[in-house]
């Protein structure tokens, strides 16, 4: 039970992280966010207990969407010995992410979304 309920959260946080790059895009000058400012808006809008858990939590959401093509990452470090964590990386939502919360994609298994439950 607790590992579906964590798969349930995660697939609710993939979703938040996802609309909150959508904002970006349309707000910041790149069109992108840091994972830091990412992930502390999402855990914002989180319910007590359903946020990002932390950094591990966080890089491994991020990776999952990136993987999926949703969102695009940018390797913001200035010097090569900068260590590659969340204050060094930058995220961008895709067309295919834009187009996914817009429903003009098929909905992902991995990402919450309200059309998952019509085909149950």
């Amino acid at each position: 039970m607790l590992e579906e309920a964590k798969k349930t959260r995660d697939m609710k946080l993939r979703r938040r992280l996802l609309d909150v790059a959508k904002i970006a895009n349309g707000l910041a000058p790149n069109q992108r966010l840091s994972a830091t400012m990412l992930v502390s808006e999402v855990h914002g809008l989180s319910p007590l207990g359903m946020g990002i858990e932390d950094e591990t939590h966080a890089r491994t959401l991020l990776g999952e969407l990136v993987s999926l093509g949703l969102l695009q990452q940018f390797d913001s470090r200035r010097k090569r010995t900068d260590a590659r964590d969340l204050d060094h990386l930058e995220y961008g939502i895709t067309a295919a992410g834009i187009e996914l919360l817009m429903g003009a994609r098929p909905a992902h298994p991995m990402v919450d979304d309200e059309r998952l439950l019509e085909e149950i």
